[in-house]
């Protein structure tokens, strides 16, 4: 029992403090006491956080301060700081061994020199447009790079270093390049900008297996040229010296074409281009309507623009190209409505309503256009008979006649009766029977036939015959029913003469 009390009072002491001036034991800790503080008063109370934050806002303006005194690039000369600033796009390397930065994008630096950008070879995509460069010889050692824009520079010449291994994209706009040089070692390259240039002659791309989208506007190009057998999809050679359209047999893939801006007057030379859906000669010379023929065999043109050629002029020109082209989308710049198209074909051919697209005809059309007339309505209209004239008689039927001949005189009816005593009942089943007399030539006998009515079919009438004159006497009448003399005013019958 002595035993646990003096253990539990070995604990008591071990956890209770022991003061020794300014110092306090408690735990196994040692705390320094502050008397001169007043508990009872926040006045001296310390706000850690909103010291923090001002102390923040401090170092950041500081910062800011010391960037504003720093000046990027001296002289146009490319320096590291500037570099590292701009990169973007962290990622492997294209062996995959260390992470890198992919990007770098650096405009509007009046540079001049890009010799530090050398050091920086895991590079895949740069940018360097708004700048005063002249050489990109510093640029050879960018093996991997795949993106290269160096527009609105005052470079001379195109792609004058070291190829990287799969360039694939290239901007070279708003430069002062004349010439095109040999891009044969680019194998990769799939898309070539050279818009606001002075070049005058398509040159060094007949190797480029793989481009696909090139552009060549606002140059001096006078003629069409040096693109066989490439595989392009999209050509621009707007506003160019071009007066005729040639040369693009070859391009079997093109699918935009932009001509806009040059002295062309004819279309011929796009045709035969299956995958052709937009085609612009905006600014041109075309007068003729019947120049569409060269594209109106495109079944994938969806898009074509004559604005601002003497085509214009010609009246019903927007309904015209839409009767020639009814799979267009657009015309001019602006969309073309399904009631253009009917109102085109109501003008220039209301007889074709089917060629419009999305056109669906009533159902009296469709059943009419697929099954010709069974009753015609005059003996005129009859086709397929071998009788040059049917009676009145084999004309009837249960609903009203209908008669369209002009009066006859008395010799043209009796000229009627003689023909209708000619017509027997056997030939009127001949014509029944007969193929020739049926609309559908005998493969169909549920139908009623052109020259019959059918109710005459089922209750025919009997022959008619002629009557014979009597013999030896001249008058009418016949040997069973012989007709007397006639009678005077007496009564008495009249002798014969």
């Amino acid at each position: 029992m002595a035993a646990m009390d003096g253990q539990q009072a070995m604990r008591e002491n071990e956890f209770s403090p022991v003061v020794e001036g300014n110092l306090v034991h408690t735990g196994g800790e040692t705390h320094v006491l502050n008397f001169d503080t007043n508990v009872l008063s926040l006045d001296n109370v310390r706000v850690p956080t909103e010291m923090t934050d001002g102390a923040e806002n401090e170092i950041v303006e500081s910062e800011d301060e010391e960037d504003e005194d720093i000046e990027l690039s001296p002289g146009g000369i490319l320096d590291e700081e500037t570099i590292g600033r701009n990169l973007s796009n962290l990622g492997r390397s294209a062996d995959g061994s260390q992470q890198v930065f992919l990007h770098v994008q650096i405009a509007g630096f009046s540079l001049k020199d890009i010799t530090a950008l050398s050091n920086f070879v895991h590079l895949q995509k740069v940018e360097l447009p708004y700048n005063e460069l002249t050489d990109l010889s510093p640029l050879s050692s960018l093996q991997y790079m795949l993106i290269l824009d160096v527009s609105h520079n005052k470079l001379t010449k195109l792609l004058d270093f070291m190829p990287p291994k799969n360039l694939k994209e290239a901007n070279f706009g708003y430069n002062e390049i004349e010439e095109m040089a040999d891009l044969s070692a680019y194998h990769y390259l799939t898309v070539l900008n050279l818009d606001h240039n002075k070049i005058s002659k398509i040159t060094g791309l007949e190797k480029c297996t793989r481009l696909q989208d090139l552009s060549l506007a606002h140059n001096k190009v006078e003629r069409i040229h040096g693109l066989e057998n490439l595989p392009l999809q999209s050509l621009n050679l707007c506003h160019n010296h071009i007066k005729k359209i040639e040369n693009l047999e070859t391009l079997r893939l093109l699918r935009s074409i932009n001509l806009a801006g040059n002295n062309i007057r004819s279309l011929a030379g796009l045709e035969d281009h299956p995958l052709l859906e937009n085609v612009d000669l905006e600014d041109n010379e075309v007068i003729d309507i019947s120049e569409m023929k060269y594209i109106k065999e495109s079944q994938m043109l969806r898009q074509v623009n004559l604005l601002r050629n003497p085509i214009q002029e010609l009246p019903d020109y927007r309904l015209s190209i839409l009767f020639r082209m009814p799979s267009l989308t657009e015309l001019d710049r602006h969309r073309v409505e399904v009631e253009e198209k009917v109102a085109a074909v109501n003008m220039f051919n209301p007889a074709a309503k089917a060629s419009v697209a999305g056109y669906i005809p009533p159902l009296f059309e469709q059943i009419t256009s697929q099954y010709p007339k069974t009753a015609p309505q005059t003996v005129d209209n009859q086709v397929g008979l071998d009788v040059v004239t049917i009676t009145e008689d084999m004309n009837r039927s249960q609903s009203a006649p209908v008669n369209n001949k002009p009066p006859q005189s008395d010799e043209d009816t009796s000229s009627d009766d003689e023909s209708d005593s000619s017509l027997s009942m056997s030939s009127a089943r001949k014509f029944a029977r007969s193929p020739e007399g049926s609309v559908h030539n005998g493969k169909d006998p549920h139908l009623p036939t052109e020259t019959m009515n059918p109710m005459e079919l089922s209750n025919p009438r009997p022959p008619s015959v002629p009557r014979p004159t009597s013999q030896g006497q001249g008058r009418p009448g016949s040997d069973r029913h012989k007709v007397l003399p006639p009678i005077n005013q007496k009564g008495a019958y009249m002798p014969e003469l």
